[in-house]
């Protein structure tokens, strides 16, 4: 059993506190993977957390990695290395989570599994190995400024950002509520996505906003447990629905907003969405009155409701 944890733009896991419920400013990789890692030291369980592009080399990484996705490539390298080795050493259940960026590069991560397998000397020695669990926090696939509206959308050309079919489940958690340009939503086929209240970042953690943060990673881990992982009811506990949280206002997503995200009549919208009122000053998505809403009870089910369709 392995988890590949691949973090946002410019997130990584330092300045983390003792316990991973405590940090407000950790991401949803991160509790997620700190989850994991707690049954999995105690297992042998290899456990792998890739920091986001714009991690290393200070301000000029930060540039690069954010605007360029520099680092992307040895990121997905790196990390089939790393699955090579365990999977021939008997660890053959693999569990991948990603936020943003993350959330791409974990995408193309599984892509290159299913393409080039588990190699060892440059030979394939297993073809198309299954992925267990794919688990995404609102996928962003452009790089750029994104904060001032400049994004290219076109260095993804040789990246692979469909879902292959070696993945059993994924899961896919998004934001009704971001509207900067360079944070345009992908949308996975094949995928169960969720619609959650809140901007990005209030999706996949980092914007010390916890009553929204924890929404979606509950319903992460919800799915996780469903599926067979190894986190437990008591991170959900953890991860409680708060009614009074607010979407926090962000100087550069007002200046640079331009729409709101398109959400289908056949998309799913989690029941928190109606337990968040908003402000009447506070800008905020609307949502289709037809949408089918995922309950409490469906939200640890790992199969889609019925009623929904993503496309």
């Amino acid at each position: 059993m392995a988890l590949y944890a691949f973090d946002g733009t410019k997130q990584d896991d330092r300045g983390t506190g003792s316990s991973w419920e405590a940090v407000a400013a950790d991401t949803n990789i991160f509790r997620f993977y700190s989850a994991y890692t707690g049954y999995a030291q105690s297992q042998g369980i290899t456990t792998n957390y890739i920091p986001g592009v714009g991690t290393r080399f200070g301000v000029i990484g930060a540039i690069a990695g954010g605007a360029w996705g520099v680092g992307w490539l040895d990121r997905i390298n790196d990390a089939h290395d790393t699955l090579c080795t365990a999977y021939l050493a008997g660890d053959h259940m693999i569990d991948v989570i990603g936020f943003s960026r993350g959330s791409a590069i974990a995408l193309d991560f599984v892509n290159k599994v299913a393409r080039d397998g588990i190699q060892q000397d440059g030979k394939v020695i297993v073809a198309r190995p299954s992925i267990r669990f794919l688990g995404l926090f609102d996928t962003v696939a452009a790089f750029g400024l994104a904060n001032l509206g400049f994004f290219f959308a076109s260095l993804n050309a040789f990246h692979q950002l469909t879902l292959p079919s070696n993945v059993e489940r994924c899961f896919h958690a998004m934001s009704l509520d971001e509207r900067r340009p360079g944070f345009v939503n992908q949308r996975v086929a094949g995928a169960y996505e969720v619609w959650f209240r809140g901007v990005h970042s209030d999706i996949g953690g980092g914007n010390n906003n916890p009553g929204l943060e924890y929404v979606a990673l509950r319903w992460m881990f919800r799915k996780a447990i469903a599926c067979g992982l190894p986190v437990t009811e008591a991170n959900i506990t953890d991860s409680a629905v708060h009614p009074e949280a607010r979407i926090k206002p962000n100087f550069f997503s007002d200046l640079s907003a331009l729409t709101w995200r398109n959400v289908k009549l056949t998309d799913t919208i989690h029941y928190a969405v109606g337990q968040h009122p908003v402000l009447e000053d506070e800008p905020c998505n609307k949502v289709p009155p037809m949408c089918p809403i995922e309950t409490l009870d469906f939200e640890k089910s790992r199969v889609a409701l019925p009623a929904a369709v993503n496309t």
